[in-house]
């Protein structure tokens, strides 16, 4: 089954892309095998919105892929088959069953940008023994092309709507 999703509140914006950090609202369903059952949720007293680096494996594999396709603002519902949720060892503290599918309520809060700005793009590269050759594109595409000394190798960064960089390299 992987991920079923029902949108309950639609959001607005891009969607957040692998290595963004995502704060999300969550509530998880399923203790002890029944779906209408509380296990969890960011919204308990004492808890607090939950972030992590989406893509990246820290969460389960339904928050994973489920998140990504998600927009700033939304809520949705979250099916996760056992391989996208806890699988075969469950996770007993909160009362997940081994094999259980659990359903999930996320809401996205915030994400943060990949980089802001072109040093941090910079920060992103190895950039020793490079030539910084500056280049602007007209509109909300920015870039620069960079020339390695060594091998002369290029590299061009693009940063789209302030928000995703591409990062290509090819030899001269």
């Amino acid at each position: 089954m992987g991920i079923e999703k029902q949108i309950l509140t639609p959001g607005n914006g891009p969607k957040p892309v692998a290595g963004q950090k995502v704060t999300v609202h969550c509530t998880g369903y399923g203790k002890n095998g029944d779906l209408s059952q509380k296990f969890w949720s960011t919204k308990d007293p004492g808890q607090q919105p939950f972030t992590f680096q989406i893509g990246k494996g820290s969460v389960i594999k339904g928050w994973d892929e489920g998140v990504m396709g998600m927009q700033l603002g939304e809520t949705a519902r979250l099916r996760c088959s056992p391989d996208y949720a806890y699988g075969a060892g469950g996770f007993p503290a909160w009362g997940i069953q081994p094999n259980s599918v659990l359903d999930f309520e996320i809401e996205v809060l915030s994400y943060q940008p990949l980089m802001n700005s072109f040093r941090e793009a910079l920060d992103f590269c190895d950039l020793d023994d490079m030539v910084i050759l500056g280049l602007i594109l007209p509109g909300p595409t920015k870039g620069m092309l960079v020339l390695s000394k060594r091998g002369w190798t290029r590299v061009f960064v693009v940063m789209i709507g302030g928000n995703a960089f591409q990062i290509l390299g090819s030899s001269i």
